[in-house]
């Protein structure tokens, strides 16, 4: 026979309920609650991960739309920032623009792009300055 783990021992069950009999006389609110002698989370959401994760898949979809429309009204005076926007609209990662500018023969480096388009969050409204 295995020897029982710590917290399957008669004592620590006695403390345990003890605590917890302490706590609910304190008006303390657990965020857990025992279901078939296993403390599980509860959960008031039926779905509460679902809906966060669709609320971030809007915003990003409004960021780019946003950004779409911008890069549409704006009169860009150098041709790569055009470009770099242009493309950071569509959802095209940093890298990928990159690698679009070095097949054009342009320089570019990664943090440089990342400065141009903050540069236009910022004159937008996407973001704040940092």
């Amino acid at each position: 026979m295995k020897n029982p783990k710590f917290w399957q021992t008669k004592t620590f069950q006695e403390i345990e309920k003890h605590w917890h009999d302490k706590l609910k006389e304190s008006g303390f609110k657990d965020q857990e609650e025992i279901l078939n002698g296993n403390y599980i989370l509860k959960q008031r959401a039926s779905n509460c991960f679902r809906s966060l994760r669709q609320v971030e898949r809007e915003a990003r979809q409004e960021y780019y739309s946003q950004m779409g429309f911008q890069a549409g009204q704006e009169t860009f005076s150098d041709a790569i920032e055009q470009l770099v926007m242009e493309r950071r609209s569509m959802g095209v990662k940093i890298k990928d623009i990159c690698q679009e500018l070095r097949a054009l023969n342009e320089r570019c480096h990664r943090y440089t792009i990342y400065r141009i388009i903050h540069k236009y969050e910022v004159k937008w409204g996407l973001k704040k300055k940092k």
